[in-house]
């Protein structure tokens, strides 16, 4: 297995571009109930952190579904060799399902921040050179109270032009833009997830370090609580 390319150093921040779609344009992107809980749970358990994370799937073309997050940093989020660890973990589990890294998601510390930072430019550029048509999920932390009918990611997918970044955004009353429609039950899992505390069984890569009894990569303890929402 050849190990993930990870950067030793930040490359410089690149303009974004935003893009405004319809949802009769084929969806890029389709996330499982696992992964989009995982992302939001692990979100939702730091509060007064920014958290990152990865996510396994697989991609065909322009079409990527994403499978699982695999929850990685709370507190060091900045490039070094406890995250360069994690990703090479990362890459192996996800190597172990016959998936690979298809992108990364970021929440930031200000819930309304959703512009890509230094930190997630370089970790998404990265990940974009082993997958060119990797995404990027920001969570939208002002969406939380109305996580049972509202969407909370928003995506970013590369740019014809190198270390460029392009934001989709859906028009006023539609959600998703780029992403397939997340059914109802989804939703409705989540919010009651967020309600009933659930989400605070969601173990990452730090935690797996002061616990080796977590495992961060099934996670399965939040995966069993998700079983009874």
């Amino acid at each position: 297995m050849q190990p993930f390319p990870f950067p030793r150093c930040p490359r410089p921040r690149a303009p974004v571009r935003t893009q405004h779609i319809t949802m009769s344009k084929r969806p890029l992107v389709e996330l499982s109930r696992s992964a989009y809980a995982k992302a939001v749970a692990h979100a939702a358990k730091f509060p007064d952190n920014a958290v990152n994370g990865v996510v396994i799937g697989t991609v065909e073309g322009s079409r990527v579904t994403v499978q699982d997050a695999l929850p990685l940093m709370h507190t060091h989020l900045q490039l070094s060799m406890l995250v360069e660890a994690a990703m090479t973990q990362a890459v192996a589990y996800a190597e172990s399902k016959q998936l690979q890294v298809v992108g990364y998601y970021h929440a930031s510390k200000i819930a309304s921040q959703m512009e890509m930072d230094t930190i997630t430019k370089t970790i998404a550029e990265r990940i974009r050179e082993a997958q060119p048509n990797c995404v990027v999920l920001m969570l939208n932390g002002t969406r939380l109270a109305s996580a049972s009918d509202t969407a909370l990611f928003d995506l970013y997918t590369p740019a014809k032009e190198a270390g460029k970044w392009v934001q989709w955004h859906a028009p006023t009353g539609e959600e998703g833009g780029a992403m397939a429609p997340l059914p109802v039950s989804v939703l409705q899992a989540t919010g009651n997830m967020l309600a009933s505390g659930v989400y605070s069984s969601v173990c990452d890569f730090e935690e797996h370090l002061q616990n080796v009894s977590l495992n961060w990569l099934t996670n399965n303890a939040l995966e069993e609580a998700l079983s009874t929402q």
